[in-house]
């Protein structure tokens, strides 16, 4: 049953592309030209450029991170997932205000771009380095300080180990960058993404531009594959700290305030720019239906994209097969934008309109991160506890009495990622977003290209708030779960 579970999930994550390729018009015009191979290889570089960046910034955050224990790990690391989901909009309407208050030079090219996907795609970064910190052997940390010094240990032993999760904090950097349309549009910077985005709307070939993508995701998928199982072998031996030199602690330090000043003058802007109280509350009033609406999308999307996680963790968890990885991951390489037009065209042939909606959007694009993080949940449950509870509860109350417990904080982190992610999508939602109704961030995306910037602040302050609040909650109710459970 697992098997098929998991081929139904793959054929639902991948339903978008199908339905690009079904319509005759997609294929008229096989041949890219040369400007779309230009944009593509320009935009590679930049997007490897992002995942650098932010690989080096989550690095210095992992150190810091990895040194707290008790509240105030809890409370760093809520701060960080919520700095995780916050759109990338948001982030840019930020960027966009500071950059033109500090440096107007830099309002549009390709230095803002790369700046704000950096600090962006940095908390995510943080985040899977951090587990990989945690999860690092505890025999081999205490045998190097043992017998090295600090400078050695972490040159000899601690990053070598680490360089499955380097290079995948590095790899999904450069492909949510990749396939980011947002900033490159804000600020006016030339994009692959862009640039397939423009074809969608001329009734372009969306489906052939969409190939490279997927093929580049393929590729870098192998290494979240490598990451996870390196977690599922090193199960229940994790160190608690690894050694780290006192210069690379400084430089971790720097880098580390650097990216928390840039949040802060990202939000401070935003507040300078959102102007009086009364006015940024009139602009959130008026946008109430908008932010039910993307509540709604979301919270729905995140329901289905948590029950095509459940189908095919298991096959992920068990770490052998590399392809399993691929099928799952490599659709996050389909532009947003083809998603709902792909979707719309799918439900199209087939006669079954609710296909294309909202919800089914959203849960097909978030569907593989969650999928990712409960896998990862479901390899470091205790299998002996799942025999001893075999011999004497039947299946139902091993599921609901022991395995459900111990995989649930991963559950509720995978459902409120795919809700702050569905919350902060637009590219998605446009070409499937019933007539009538809106999404906040719709609106605050048309503000920003022809409206007022101050509303934009205070609808982006407002997004701010709200995926606080969702994100601070999921992971409030995942520790006090796992301190009930323990």
């Amino acid at each position: 049953m697992s098997r098929i579970g998991f081929c139904l999930a793959v054929l639902i994550i991948w339903s978008p592309l199908i339905g690009s390729s079904l319509i005759a018009d997609d294929w008229t015009g096989l041949e890219m030209g040369a400007r779309q191979w230009r944009l593509l290889a320009v935009s590679l570089g930049a997007a490897l450029t992002v995942g650098v960046m932010a690989a080096a910034l989550g690095l210095a955050a992992a150190i810091q991170m990895n040194r707290l224990r008790g509240p105030a790990d809890i409370i760093v690391r809520s701060i960080v997932v919520s700095l995780a989901a916050i759109p990338i909009l948001v982030l840019g309407a930020g960027a966009m205000t500071a950059f033109h208050r500090i440096a107007p030079s830099l309002e549009k090219g390709i230095i803002p771009v790369t700046t704000v996907q950096a600090i962006a795609f940095s908390p995510v970064a943080a985040l899977i380095l951090l587990g990989g910190l945690r999860s690092l052997p505890r025999s081999q940390i205490e045998s190097a300080s043992l017998s090295l010094s600090p400078k050695l240990s972490f040159r000899q032993v601690t990053l070598p180990m680490l360089r499955p999760a380097i290079s995948a904090s590095i790899c999904i950097a450069a492909l949510l960058s990749l396939v980011d349309f947002i900033t490159p549009s804000l600020f006016a910077a030339g994009s692959y993404s862009q640039e397939l985005f423009a074809e969608l709307s001329r009734g372009g070939n969306g489906f052939l531009m969409s190939v490279p993508l997927i093929a580049i995701a393929a590729l870098l998928s192998l290494l979240p594959a490598k990451l996870a199982q390196s977690w599922v072998s090193m199960r229940g031996r994790a160190a608690d700290e690894a050694a780290v030199p006192t210069s690379v602690s400084s430089v971790s330090k720097v880098l580390t305030a650097g990216a928390a000043l840039g949040f802060s003058i990202l939000v401070i802007a935003l507040a300078l720019e959102s102007g009086s109280v009364s006015a940024s509350t009139a602009a959130v009033k008026l946008a109430t239906g908008d932010f039910a609406s993307s509540l709604k999308f979301a919270a729905a999307a995140a329901c289905l994209a948590t029950l095509l996680a459940i189908s095919c963790c298991r096959q992920l968890s068990r770490g052998s097969k590399v392809i399993h990885w691929i099928l799952i991951l490599a659709p996050l390489g389909i532009p947003a934008s083809v998603i709902g037009g792909g979707l719309s065209r799918l439900g199209a042939v087939l006669g079954l309109d609710f296909i294309a909606h909202p919800m089914t959007a959203l849960a097909v694009r978030t569907a593989p991160v969650s999928a990712a993080i409960l896998a990862i949940a479901w390899s470091q449950v205790d299998r002996r506890c799942l025999e001893a509870a075999s011999l004497a509860v039947g299946p139902v109350r091993q599921i609901t009495g022991v395995l459900l417990p111990m995989a649930l904080p991963g559950l509720l982190l995978g459902f409120g990622i795919s809700a702050v992610i569905s919350l902060g999508d637009v590219e998605a939602t446009l070409a499937v977003v019933p007539p009538g109704e809106s999404t906040v961030l719709i609106r605050l995306f048309n503000f920003l290209h022809y409206g007022s910037s101050p509303d934009a602040a205070a609808l982006s302050l407002a997004m701010l708030v709200v995926v606080f609040v969702l994100t601070a909650g999921t992971l409030f109710a995942a520790r006090r779960r796992t301190t009930n459970e323990a």
